[in-house]
């Protein structure tokens, strides 16, 4: 259903934008000064 398609991208959203904070705070304990960037 297209309800179900909605749902199902914005559940896809919510992880790729909660995998990118993730790895925000993950450069920032592993890599302070942004070596690795």
């Amino acid at each position: 259903t297209y309800v179900g398609k909605l749902n199902a991208a914005v559940k896809l959203e919510n992880k790729s934008v909660l995998r990118t904070e993730i790895e925000q705070k993950l450069k920032q304990v592993f890599d302070p000064r942004g070596v690795f960037q």
